[in-house]
């Protein structure tokens, strides 16, 4: 029994069967996530140190040859190469096929850990960057706020930013644009260089000026109360009024300090206005059209809740989930399509196709000439009516006419001119050509 038959015959069996694959169809399209390409991870790292103000010689000797005497070690490395420059030391490290990354980034925090006693006290960050599909944003954005900056600075680094990370689904949001003040020393070369103050001085009176203390415990009577001693410098003044020097020099007098937005090397602007970026990281497991999806509606209600941020203006850009419900979209459509033509090409064929008339071959003696034998047999004891067969044959002899002999006796056959020998009662034709 084939399937067409079985089809036809067990036709509840296939209804039941195809209503199945449609239900797991559509549970499969509303739990699958929905990505824009799968996730790939590529058996490679790179080491990033920031060290500004500095040249290419001394990244190396002081930053890049100490971390590449110590990852040089890590399993499993292929290949290895670094690059040096004035404001920064990369290293690139390629791992062998099916190496666990994991476990590859552990073990290089564990070098890294080891050698931060030999680089530079002023070297601040150490980042890790793996390549990996998941490693782009989901969606881009950014916002402007019209009036003073310190204004979309706090907004957007204490309310905006908090209220991102608490969507389900969002792994990381990652805030650009936002320029912090910072504590600028400009020396005055006349009176500094005559007063013998060496840099080292100035800056150890600056960090040394700059802690919190701990002093101990103070109890009284049952009471435990911990003492610290704040020294951190909040005020300008402060730290102009420093002394540097046993002559009764300060820093205000060798120096010109500022508390300010360093200089700008990026714009960006919205209408007119400085724009902060956001950039939204998803989870590994995290259904991209969602995450995006909820990511809009939170600035929707950020501005409707908050009074101060009415006029807050946030643009969309680079956003996956766009590319990934136009491709849906399109899938829908010639499946659409294919589905209507697998319906109507069938149904405007004709219902009955002409039969093919066959040509018998041609016979290899004859002109093809197509004949039909009449024999026509006597009454006898055991035929007692008139039999009469058409028998389709080819001619040899050229005439048109088919040779043979009539027998009028009751024999049980007929002898053509060609050999052939005619049984009328079983309708076979037997002999050779």
């Amino acid at each position: 029994m084939n399937l067409p038959e079985f089809a036809i015959r067990k036709p509840v069996t296939i209804i039941v069967a195809m209503l199945i694959i449609i239900t797991i169809g559509v549970i499969s399209i509303l739990k699958l996530p929905l990505e824009m390409m799968p996730d790939t991870s590529f058996p490679g790292l790179m080491v990033q140190v920031s060290y500004p103000s500095s040249s290419p010689e001394e990244v190396e000797r002081v930053i890049t040859r100490p971390l590449e005497d110590r990852l040089a070690t890590i399993n499993n490395l292929e290949s290895f190469s670094s690059t040096s420059s004035s404001s920064s030391s990369n290293i690139h490290m390629q791992f062998k096929t099916g190496t666990n990354m994991d476990l590859a980034t552990m073990e290089i925090r564990d070098k890294i850990d080891l050698v931060r006693g030999d680089l530079p006290d002023d070297v601040e960050n150490i980042r890790i960057r793996r390549f990996s599909m998941n490693d782009r944003p989901v969606i881009n954005f950014s916002v402007s706020l019209p009036g003073d900056l310190e204004n979309l600075y706090y907004w957007s680094e204490n309310y905006i930013t908090q209220q991102l990370e608490r969507i389900e689904g969002v792994a990381n949001v990652d805030i650009r644009g936002i320029r912090n003040k910072v504590l600028t020393i400009y020396l005055k070369p006349e009176v500094f260089y005559s007063s013998s103050i060496r840099i080292t001085d100035l800056t150890d009176t600056i960090r040394n000026n700059n802690i919190n203390i701990s002093a101990g415990y103070v109890e009284e009577g049952h009471m435990r109360y911990v003492a610290r001693i704040p020294g951190e410098l909040k005020i300008l003044e402060d730290v102009k009024s420093l002394p540097v020097s046993d002559k009764g020099l300060t820093i205000a007098d060798v120096a010109r300090v500022t508390y300010d937005y360093p200089l700008k090397e990026n714009f960006n602007r919205l209408d007119g206005n400085e724009t902060v970026r956001f950039q939204i990281y998803r989870a590994s497991n995290a259904n991209i059209v969602d995450v995006c999806n909820n990511v809009k509606a939170t600035m929707t209600r950020i501005k409707e809740m908050q009074p101060e941020l009415q006029n807050l203006t946030a643009i969309f850009y680079r956003d996956q989930s766009e590319d990934i419900l136009r491709s849906l979209k399109d899938l829908t459509l010639s499946g659409i399509i294919g589905g209507l033509l697998a319906v109507i090409v069938p149904a405007l064929l004709p219902e009955k196709i002409p039969e093919y008339h066959h040509h018998r071959p041609r016979h290899p003696h004859g002109h093809g000439v197509h004949i039909q034998l009449h024999v026509s047999l006597p009454d006898c004891p055991s035929r007692r009516h008139h039999h009469q067969y058409h028998l389709p044959q080819w001619t040899d002899d050229g005439s048109g006419h088919a040779g043979g002999q009539q027998c009028r006796g009751p024999g049980k056959h007929l002898q053509t001119s060609t050999g052939k020998r005619i049984f009328p009662s079983a309708g076979v034709l037997e002999g050779s050509q």
